[in-house]
């Protein structure tokens, strides 16, 4: 019995040190097929644009275990789609400019495990829909194209309050209407149109020439008539004296006519919204 036991020992280490081998090659060659697979996914993803795709395997094959000769393309080709990947940080306000947390964000209809504010998200260059969405609040949408390599590009979102929203026909106050985030909450602008502004300063400069040019057609006058030539003074020294007068009195006109043409323009811009809105009322009332 002793001497049955041994052999069958010595017969089951046989059949283990021969199995040995044919268990170890094909763990080793399966991890060799998958370098290479992701070695060719990762570049064809890369040549179709799709870079967070290819980054993914491309650091699959970029791995110290895959053979060397890929593992070096890999790593290569790995460096490239990292400096052509765009990267976003989504952000989210009210509409009194206020700062929102826990906002849940979607890119171009897929939902993000990052919630705003969040920390950068490398995405695809291209055009992208981002979407934020908060309970009690209307979802809001941003399109935006990003370059390659674009990092770190702001996408704001701005949400407005469920309960804050105006009831049908209702017009909603100052204090509830969205401040635009870029100004961080200054007033807009006045109504005045921007022409009113060239058109002033050509008026302004008109009555300053007709000054400057009175003035000084005034002082060589005086300076004729004190040689005691008048009045035969000589024609080459009056001529330069009456233009003088001539272009003050030109600018004189110019001025007043720019003055004038500017005032209208302001006030006719600033009287339009208030019919309008006169008009508006009595429909409502």
């Amino acid at each position: 019995m002793p001497a049955v036991s041994s052999r069958m020992r010595q017969a089951l280490c046989a059949l283990v040190a021969t199995s040995l081998p044919s268990w170890s090659t094909p763990a080793f060659a399966i991890d060799k097929v998958a370098c290479v697979d992701a070695a060719e996914a990762g570049q064809r993803l890369r040549k179709e644009g799709q870079l967070v795709a290819a980054r993914d395997r491309l650091v699959v094959c970029a791995s110290p275990e895959c053979p060397e000769v890929v593992s070096q393309d890999c790593t290569g080709w790995l460096g490239l789609v990292q400096r052509s990947l765009a990267s976003v940080i989504v952000k989210a306000f009210g509409v009194r400019g206020e700062p929102l947390s826990d906002v849940g964000v979607s890119l171009d209809g897929v939902e993000l495990r990052d919630r705003a504010p969040t920390a950068t998200i490398e995405v695809d260059p291209g055009d992208h829909v981002f979407r934020c969405e908060r309970a009690g609040f209307a979802p809001s949408e941003r399109r935006v194209h990003l370059e390659e390599g674009e990092r770190a590009r702001e996408i704001v979102c701005q949400l407005v309050s469920m309960a804050a929203a105006p009831l049908p026909g209702e017009t909603p106050s100052e204090t509830e209407r969205p401040v635009d985030v870029s100004t961080k909450g200054k007033p807009a602008q006045g109504g005045i149109p921007w022409v009113v502004w060239p058109v002033g300063g050509l008026g302004v400069a008109g009555i300053a020439g007709f000054a400057a040019l009175g003035l000084s057609g005034q002082s060589d006058e005086t300076a004729l008539r004190g040689t005691g030539c008048a009045p035969y003074c000589p024609s080459s020294e009056v001529a330069p004296i009456r233009t003088k007068f001539v272009v003050a009195n030109i600018s004189l006109v110019v001025g007043v006519v720019a003055l004038a043409a500017a005032a209208l323009i302001a006030l006719l811009s600033s009287s339009t919204p208030s019919a309008s809105g006169g008009a508006a009322a009595g429909t409502t009332r």
